[in-house]
């Protein structure tokens, strides 16, 4: 049975979580989207702020709230299956096009998380913990636990993934050329998961669909793809 003074501690951390979070949509409608001010960037900023300000220690105030929204996090994943559902005609008429583009993203982001980790000369282990990086937390923390990664490493790289992605993405599409909405979509959703797809949704509705199918996709394939993605990390750090 768990202690009512853990239940406390557990209760006001996720209270305190979604409190801000709330702020944080309130402060980011003010500010007309300001990207920076995203709530899931609000909220972590202040979160990270409030517990070094007040000197709170992180494994004893705020870790067993952080693991009780984790433990709910992990089942949510089913969810995924609705934006699959619901955008079944637009996979099934433009399948080639949208296939492609999922597995050409997923492709990059392991070659890239590889080729960055040898030059800068990361730990296998740590390397192996940035792979899940491109797919949604709950998925990332499963995926990371089945091959031996750090999970909080990998926590880690999947918000500053996500977080980029919210931030540049508006900034990256004229660079890039890419004007399409279902192009645009399925990039984003791709490569920053759910963060990319809540920016997604404020481009438009086929941006925020094709994100949407995009990001259930990407976490699919890759946790299918998983042991070819280790197979081949593995080749690396051993040959170069």
């Amino acid at each position: 049975m768990i202690p009512l003074s853990n239940v406390i501690i557990i209760l006001a951390g996720v209270g305190v979580t979604i409190f801000l979070y709330w702020i944080g949509a309130k402060v980011y409608r003010l500010s007309g989207h300001a990207s920076f001010l995203h709530p899931n960037i609000f909220s972590m900023v202040v979160l990270v702020a409030l517990l070094v300000l007040f000197r709170l220690p992180y494994e004893t105030t705020y870790r067993p709230a952080g693991d009780a929204i984790s433990f709910f996090l992990r089942p949510a994943v089913v969810v995924l299956a609705i934006p699959l559902y619901r955008n079944l005609r637009h996979l099934l008429g433009n399948k080639t096009a949208i296939l492609s583009g999922v597995v050409a993203g997923m492709m990059m982001s392991a070659l890239s998380v590889t080729t960055l980790s040898l030059v800068f000369g990361l730990e296998y282990m740590l390397a192996l913990s940035l792979l899940p990086k491109s797919i949604t937390t709950p998925m990332a923390i499963e995926t990371s636990t089945a091959i031996g990664g750090v999970v909080p490493v990998t926590v880690i790289s999947v918000i500053l993934t996500g977080v980029l992605g919210a931030l540049l993405a508006r900034r990256l599409y004229p660079l890039f050329g890419i004007h399409h909405p279902v192009a645009k979509g399925i990039a984003i959703g791709t490569a920053s998961h759910a963060l990319g797809t809540s920016k997604a949704l404020e481009l438009g509705p086929t941006e925020g669909a094709m994100s949407g199918l995009a990001l259930a996709l990407c976490g699919l394939m890759t946790v299918f793809f998983l042991p070819l993605f280790v197979i081949v990390m593995r080749i690396f750090f051993c040959y170069f």
